[in-house]
């Protein structure tokens, strides 16, 4: 039940900003959380993630479909959702993005199915609370992002607030369907690698994009150092 509230929580911090001003936070602060994000995921899927799907599956050669799946299943909601997911997106027109909020949210249940840990061992548990503040911290930027652009279509305060508690509730969704669906926790591994695809896109992503020039700076170069470090004390 915490870990529900706080990926709630999490979701729905965008919604402050959008109600109260998005002054409140300045676009370099939103870069570097993005950017740490990004570094924290990158850095957990290869020092924790990737060595833990690969000693537990019992076909690790086909592993490695299911992390592709993950990738190009992201990569289809890209087209849809703007790139919200890894911190911008431009809205074209001033109607509601429907299918942007809709990619959105398939991508925060998707995300979150492989947290719930039964009865798998200490060391297991630990490692999906790593992924677990991993995703925490992708959600914040994300839904800072989202506030920003319903601020862009002068939505109202309500409409705001039910989109916000939507976006809300999918970490929920996808955390509770892999507690409580018997098909994903048989293939909770494959799923873990599904979402590794998926987290691996957008990590990958944020990194790449998160200058215009596509050139490293000291302030890029410093967010990434402290998120790789993060994820090496973390795993």
């Amino acid at each position: 039940m915490q870990q529900a509230l706080l990926l709630f929580s999490a979701a729905f911090s965008g919604f402050f900003f959008y109600q109260f001003g998005m002054d409140w936070i300045k676009k370099s602060w939103l870069k570097f959380i993005t950017i740490f994000s990004g570094a924290f995921l990158f850095g957990l899927a290869f020092l924790h993630i990737l060595p833990e799907i690969f000693s537990e599956s019992t076909q690790p050669y086909q592993i490695g479909f299911w992390i592709l799946g993950g990738f190009f299943i992201q990569l289809l909601l890209e087209f849809m959702s703007k790139g919200i997911e890894h911190g911008h997106a431009h809205l074209h027109s001033a109607k509601m993005p429907f299918a942007l909020l809709f990619a959105l949210a398939v991508h925060a249940i998707l995300e979150t199915t492989p947290l719930h840990v039964g009865d798998h061992g200490h060391s297991h548990d630990h490692g999906h609370n790593n992924l677990f503040w991993g995703i925490m911290l992708h959600k914040v930027p994300v839904s800072l992002v989202l506030a920003g652009l319903l601020s862009e279509l002068k939505s109202s305060k309500n409409i705001g607030l039910l989109l916000f508690i939507g976006f809300g509730l999918c970490g929920p969704i996808g955390y509770y369907a892999g507690q409580y669906i018997p098909l994903l926790q048989e293939f909770h591994v494959e799923l873990l690698a599904l979402v590794l695809g998926l987290l691996l896109h957008i990590s990958t992503t944020i990194l790449y994009e998160s200058t215009s020039s596509h050139k490293f700076n000291g302030f890029k170069l410093l967010a990434v150092c402290v998120g790789f470090y993060i994820a090496y004390l973390a795993s």
